[in-house]
C-alpha cells in the first residue's frame, strides 16, 4: 500500500507487540484481523501509532527512494489480504531482534543524513534549507526513536510485531 492517503483517507502505521502464540493465531485465522481492536493495545502501550510517519521512515530505514516491500516499518511477512481498510503484516520474534538492531543503528546515523554545513551551503538557501527541513528532521527522529524503543521492548519480552498500515480508525 503506497501513498500516505487514498482519496481523502488518512493512511497510518500501527505496530502491536504481541506474544508469538498470538501471532500464530492471527496467521492461522487472518479473518480475526477484521475485528482486531487496537484500542486496548494502544491504551496499555503494546501498540505504537506512528501516524503517517511510517511511509517516510519506510523509505529511509527500509531503503531506497520508493516504498520497499518489507522491513521494520512494513513488517516481514504479509498476512492474507482480508481487510479492505488495511494491509496487515508481521515480524516474528526472531526478526524483531534483527529489526531492533537496524533501528538502533539508524537512529544513531539519522541526524547526519539531515546535517547541513553552513560553509558548504549557498548563503541564500541555507536558512530555507535548514529552517525548512529542521522541523521534519525533529519529527522523523522522534518517530524513529519511538519505533526503535518499541522494537527493543519487544526484544526484551520475546514478543513478535503485528503491523497495520491502513485507514485511520
Amino acid at each position: 500500500m503506497s501513498g500516505a492517503a487514498i482519496g481523502s483517507k488518512r493512511i497510518v502505521g500501527v505496530y502491536v507487540r504481541l506474544l508469538p502464540a498470538e501471532l500464530r493465531h492471527l496467521q492461522e485465522h487472518p479473518d480475526a484481523l477484521l475485528n482486531y481492536d487496537l484500542r486496548g493495545p494502544l491504551k496499555d502501550g503494546r501498540a505504537l501509532d506512528l501516524g503517517r510517519a511510517w511511509e517516510s521512515l519506510a523509505v529511509l530505514v527500509d531503503g531506497g527512494v520508493r516504498l520497499p516491500e518489507r522491513g521494520p516499518t512494513l513488517g516481514q511477512l504479509a498476512l492474507p489480504d482480508c481487510d479492505h481498510r488495511a494491509a496487515w503484516s508481521c515480524v516474528e520474534a526472531a526478526g524483531v531482534v534483527t529489526f531492533a538492531e537496524v533501528l538502533a543503528t539508524t537512529c544513531r546515523q539519522f541526524a547526519k543524513l539531515y546535517g547541513v554545513d553552513g560553509e558548504d551551503t549557498d548563503p541564500y538557501l541555507s536558512d530555507g534549507r535548514t529552517g525548512g527541513y529542521r522541523g521534519n528532521q525533529d519529527y522523523l527522529i522522534k518517530k524513529l526513536e519511538q519505533l526503535s524503543i518499541h522494537y527493543q521492548t519487544a526484544v526484551a519480552r520475546g514478543e513478535a510485531m503485528l503491523v497495520r498500515i491502513g485507514e485511520s480508525l
